[in-house]
């Protein structure tokens, strides 16, 4: 800074932010996780180093994403102050049943009607992708584990079909866009979506 200028306030505490020092910071979780990945306000990923420890370089907000078999993929942030060890509470929550893995799709099978019978987020997940001119009724809860899920119908492709939840739920849907009409439907055109 140089201080024949007019400094604004708000620049220096946004400058407060980015207090190079190293920070050791230990993570504490409820199960073994199988990943692990914390993020700066930058969106650069921060590793740990050997013995399992974070050091970061300033004071912030930090963003962290984590996973583990059988458990809710876990988005969230955490503040990082002046100290110089500091600990987060990693606490995942266990899945009942099944849970999609964010990438499968697979081809659910077809009822007498050809209504496609969607038992799993792995169908649901090959529903989205494979939508134009579909029915489809819901077999059983579906947890999709809060992994991104890409909405079912597209603005080039929206759903028409009919799409029967029968009292069933689906838990757990993440998606992660910007975009305008996103939910588990983004798209419908003369479509049915009941129960």
């Amino acid at each position: 800074i140089n201080f024949d200028d007019t400094v604004d306030l708000s620049d220096l505490t946004m400058m407060s932010q980015y207090i190079l020092k190293d920070i050791e910071l230990t993570v504490v979780s409820n199960v073994q996780l199988d990943s692990l990945s914390i993020f700066d306000m930058s969106g650069l990923e921060i590793t740990s180093n050997e013995g399992g420890k974070y050091v970061l370089n300033h004071v912030g907000e930090f963003k962290y994403t984590a996973m583990a078999d059988g458990y809710i993929r876990l988005r969230s942030s955490f503040m990082v102050t002046d100290n110089d060890k500091q600990t987060i509470n990693i606490n995942l929550t266990k899945v009942e049943g099944a849970i999609w893995d964010g990438t499968t799709q697979t081809e659910p099978q077809k009822d007498e009607q050809g209504v496609y019978l969607i038992g799993t987020g792995a169908e649901l997940a090959w529903l989205s992708a494979n939508s134009k001119d579909k029915s489809a009724k819901l077999t059983t809860d579906i947890d999709l584990g809060g992994f991104d899920f890409t909405p079912i119908g597209s603005s080039a492709t929206a759903f028409n079909g009919t799409f029967d939840g029968q009292g069933h739920c689906i838990k757990n849907l993440y998606i992660n866009s910007t975009a305008n009409n996103v939910g588990l439907f983004g798209y419908i055109n003369a479509a049915t979506i009941m129960n």
